[in-house]
C-alpha cells in the first residue's frame, strides 16, 4: 500500500478551510467528523504563517472570497486555485518532526506574491486552537 493510501485509510487528524480575500488567508481549523453547523472551529487570520502539528494527516479545502488565486507549498501542497464559489480539495501527511517550509499565496491575474511559511511542530496537539493560531 502507497504512503498516501496508508495515511488516507488510517484517518485524517484535521481538516483545515484556507480562505483567501483580499490578498490575506484566514484559516477554519475543524476536529474531524463534525459537521459544519456543529463544528467548534478555531478561525485565525494568518499573517506569514501556517501551523500544523507534525506527523498528522490533514485535509485542506481552498475557496476564495473574491478573486482568483493560486497557493502552494513546494514537496507539500502542489498549486492549487482558489476560485470563488468553489471548494477545492488536498490531503497531505505533514513530516514526522519539527520543521518549517515556504509557501505562496499569489492573486492572479496581476500576480502578486505573499510568502507563506508553513510551521510542522511536534509539540503541536491534534486540536489546540492557542498553538494552531500562533505565530
Amino acid at each position: 500500500m502507497a504512503k498516501a493510501e496508508e495515511a488516507t485509510s488510517s484517518g485524517v487528524d484535521l481538516t483545515i478551510l484556507l480562505r483567501a480575500d483580499k490578498g490575506a488567508l484566514t484559516l477554519e481549523y475543524r476536529k474531524p467528523g463534525h459537521r459544519l453547523e456543529d463544528d467548534p472551529s478555531v478561525q485565525c487570520a494568518v499573517g506569514d504563517r501556517i501551523t500544523l502539528p507534525a506527523g498528522t494527516v490533514v485535509n485542506l479545502e481552498f475557496v476564495s472570497a473574491d478573486v482568483v488565486y493560486s497557493f502552494e507549498v513546494p514537496g507539500y501542497v502542489e498549486q492549487v486555485d482558489l476560485v470563488p464559489g468553489l471548494i477545492n480539495y488536498r490531503q497531505i501527511e505533514t513530516p514526522a518532526k519539527d520543521g518549517e517550509a515556504g509557501g505562496a499565496l499569489r492573486v492572479h491575474p496581476d500576480g502578486l506574491k505573499n510568502a507563506v511559511a508553513v510551521r510542522f511542530t511536534k509539540e503541536q496537539r491534534v486540536f489546540d486552537a492557542r498553538m494552531l493560531c500562533t505565530d
